[in-house]
């Protein structure tokens, strides 16, 4: 029997990686592969929001902001119980004048619109934001000025060879959320309009929910109330539900709100009154504060995750927050 030799050595065996070195093998395999399917796996999301609201990533919090005078429509996702109104009226018309006799220029100010936030109930699947619209001012060719979107009282128009041509405002329409649509018995939360301002005399408006100014022996339009429209003032109409009293062949509108403010002929016109069921109550507009309607919710879906492309991560997952 042959012998090896014995300064001949076995051919050695290939070396065996580490444990740790298998394990971030592993580990990486396993990344790689969430990751791939992350980016190949369809998501699941809801359904797409209108284009005046907005989800902040990871919040369920919805707002929801309409900025332009007009009916807007707006279906809630289901599950929704409760909403958040905040309305801001509108203002009522400016008024200048000028004085042939004496060249005395002045000018008015409309009064301005309520502020109401109120959070409310809600069984229907869809709400109505309306918007009100500021007041005007007439023009010298002496047209009477239309009233603000959504209840301001018309404006009318004022000459004399005395004080040649005085502008006039129209009342300030209100801001209101309502269940049905044109349906003035709907509404659920309301934010008053201005009173226009008057142009026989420097007279201002009536901010919502205040009367026109009594001025020089004649009697500014009322404020509307919680269960009718303000008195008319000098040559005024009253207001009504949800509509700013007018003036007569010349004079000053009213404002819009859950009932109107009255108009006046001379002086200023009245603002309208508010609906707040669940807030601290009405508050004023800081003067030259755009009409709106902010409705806000908690979406009962998921926050959308943050994603880059196709691939969405999870709060939470590989470190993510």
């Amino acid at each position: 029997m042959s012998r090896l030799p014995t300064d001949v050595e076995p051919h050695p065996s290939p070396a065996r990686p580490s444990r740790a070195w298998r394990r971030r093998s592993v580990v990486a395999a396993c990344v790689v592969g969430t990751v791939g399917a992350l980016a190949s796996a369809p998501t699941a999301s809801a359904a797409p929001l209108p284009s005046e609201c907005v989800q902040p990533i990871g919040s369920n919090l919805v707002t929801c902001a309409f900025d332009t005078a007009g009916e807007h429509e707006l279906t809630l996702p289901d599950g929704i119980t409760s909403i958040t109104v905040t309305a801001v009226g509108g203002s009522g018309g400016d008024a200048d004048a000028y004085n042939q006799l004496t060249g005395e220029t002045f000018h008015s100010d409309g009064g301005v619109g309520a502020v109401v936030t109120s959070s409310i109930a809600v069984t229907e699947p869809t709400v109505y934001a309306f918007v009100g619209g500021d007041g005007s001012q007439s023009n010298i060719v002496l047209e009477r000025s239309p009233g603000g979107f959504n209840g301001g009282g018309q404006g009318g128009w004022f000459h004399s060879d005395v004080s040649g041509f005085d502008g006039t405002g129209s009342g300030g329409g209100a801001s209101d959320v309502r269940t049905a649509g044109r349906d003035l018995q709907s509404r659920r939360v309301i934010a008053a309009g201005g009173g226009g301002a008057g142009g026989a005399v420097p007279a201002p408006g009536g901010d919502a929910g205040s009367a026109g100014p009594n001025l020089r022996n004649l009697t500014g339009g009322q404020a509307g109330t919680a269960t009718s429209g303000g008195a008319g003032g000098d040559d005024g109409a009253a207001g009504a539900l949800g509509q700013g009293g007018a003036s007569y062949n010349l004079g000053f509108g009213g404002g819009g709100g859950l009932y109107g403010g009255g108009g006046s002929g001379y002086v200023g016109g009245g603002g309208g009154s508010s609906l707040d069921p669940d807030g601290p109550g009405p508050t004023l507009a800081a003067r030259g504060t755009a009409p709106s309607v902010t409705i806000t919710f908690t979406s009962t879906a998921p926050p959308t995750p943050p994603c880059s492309g196709s691939v969405c991560l999870t709060p939470g997952m590989f470190g993510s927050s």
